[in-house]
């Protein structure tokens, strides 16, 4: 394995690091706390897939910035920042989405499938979003360089060349 490939692999780690992460903090404190929550692996597998997903997409995202020419340091800093907003909206989004969700009715909050369709939902938004940060650093940090202009040229030109 190359140097490169080791570090995405790490990255991908860190990434299903930061969506798996609350999940079990949920768990190892409500199981602390003595409060038997039904649904806690039901967190925990969903966190896991999500994880697994969001691992694979920005093992994706590395490699094609790569193959696409973009500088090391501009790829490496988008992905950082990607990590950084993944890891803050995996461990809020949840939180806040649960507490939404509490002041439902009762009769909607008893189903045993909202918390962790609410829970999944809070971590493709936060997915969604590391991934958008990620792809707009990256554009910003690539505009002015003459190389990305050419790219880009070509890509349009072949594009065009294809209708």
């Amino acid at each position: 394995m190359t140097r490169h490939g080791a570090l995405v692999a790490g990255y991908a780690v860190l990434v299903l690091g930061a969506v798996l992460a609350p999940a079990l903090a949920v768990r190892a404190a409500g199981g602390r706390g003595g409060v038997g929550i039904a649904t806690d692996g039901d967190l925990v597998v969903v966190s896991g897939v999500v994880g697994l997903v969001a691992a694979a997409w920005a093992c994706r995202r590395l490699l094609t910035h790569r193959r696409r020419g973009h500088a090391a340091a501009d790829r490496w800093l988008a992905a950082v920042l990607a990590l950084g907003v993944l890891a803050v909206g995996a461990a809020g989004l949840p939180a806040l989405a649960l507490h939404a969700a509490a002041n439902l009715p009762a009769t909607l909050t008893e189903q045993a499938w909202l918390a962790p369709t609410t829970w999944g939902a809070a971590l493709v938004t936060a997915t969604l979003a590391a991934a958008a940060a990620d792809r707009g650093l990256l554009r910003w940090l690539t505009a002015g360089h003459p190389a990305s202009r050419d790219a880009r040229t070509e890509r349009v030109r072949a594009t065009s060349a294809g209708r």
